[in-house]
This record gives structure tokens, sequence and C-alpha cells, in this order.
């Protein structure tokens, strides 16, 4: 599904690897993994509605992790870290970068 013009999403995918079932958006390192289809739901539906964000963290060029978390809480970064914050619609996009 495309996301909506404006936005750095640039879409959501659902897939499989291995068994495992993945939720992503189309940056790089956007993704994160789902136990059922119950999760699958309420993580697309959040997702969808602005509820909830994507949180890639580096450190340099070098990717930490990635999670879903709700929008305007402040990801957790260790010194030298940033975190990129991508929302489907755009309103919510930041980067956050922790102190030195």
């Amino acid at each position: 599904m495309r996301a909506p013009r404006g936005s750095r999403a640039g879409a959501l995918a659902i897939y499989t690897d291995r068994g495992n079932l993945w939720v992503r958006f189309a940056p790089p390192n956007l993704h994160y993994p789902i136990d059922d289809r119950a999760e699958l739901s309420a993580i697309v539906r959040s997702l969808l509605n602005d509820r909830a964000v994507f949180v890639a963290t580096y450190r340099g060029t070098d990717w930490r992790g990635t999670t879903v978390m709700r929008p305007g809480v402040s990801p957790p970064l260790r010194r030298g870290e940033r975190a990129e914050i991508v929302s489907w619609s755009g309103r919510f996009d930041a980067t956050v970068t922790a102190g030195r």
C-alpha cells in the first residue's frame, strides 16, 4: 500500500521471511517482526492511523535497531546515537540525536 503524498514511509508492506512475519515501510531498516495475526492487525491499524511510528536507531551510519513506538515518545538513545522517526502521514517524522 502506497503512503500518502509527502510521506517518507513510501509504502507499507507485509512479508514473510523463513517463516517469520514482518511489517515494514519502504526506507531501509524500517521493519518490525510480528508474532501473530492479532498483533499484525493491531500494528498495521496503529501505523495507518498515526498511533504508532517506526523508530530506527543509528550510530553514525551503523544501524542499531528498529522498533515501533507511539508518536511523541522520546526514543531511548545512548550517547552518539540518533533516531530516525517515520510516520505513515509524515506528520510525526523527526530526527532525534543524543548528546555526544
